[in-house]
């Protein structure tokens, strides 16, 4: 007997077929990069008004020898370096280079 199976789920963890890609989080948590280097992880809750809120702030400080790919896959690393924010971040859209879709526990302190 042969099954076909594009994941499966085992107490609450999805697991996909070697060689595949992991399905792409969902949710409103996101690595986000400003300008003028600044890097931010947290919930977008709001975009209005020309302004980005953000909520659950990360501010990712540094990372070394993994690469940008690197501090997304594995943020709790001993390369990256992580500081909670204590208040929501707010930002005009304009400032933001790129975000990148994560976990939603993704870099929580």
């Amino acid at each position: 007997m042969k099954m076909n199976m594009d994941e499966i789920e085992v107490n609450g963890v999805t697991y996909v077929p070697k060689g595949s890609r992991a399905p792409a989080p969902t949710g409103s948590r996101y690595v986000i990069v400003l300008d003028r280097g600044w890097v931010f992880a947290g919930d977008i809750v709001e975009e209005e008004s020309g302004r980005v809120k953000v909520v659950n702030v990360i501010h990712v400080r540094r990372w070394s020898s993994v690469g940008f790919d690197g501090m997304v896959a594995d943020p709790g690393s001993g390369h990256v370096t992580l500081k909670k924010v204590t208040t929501p971040l707010s930002y005009p859209e304009g400032a933001e280079l790129f975000r990148i879709s994560v976990s939603d526990g993704w870099g929580v302190l």
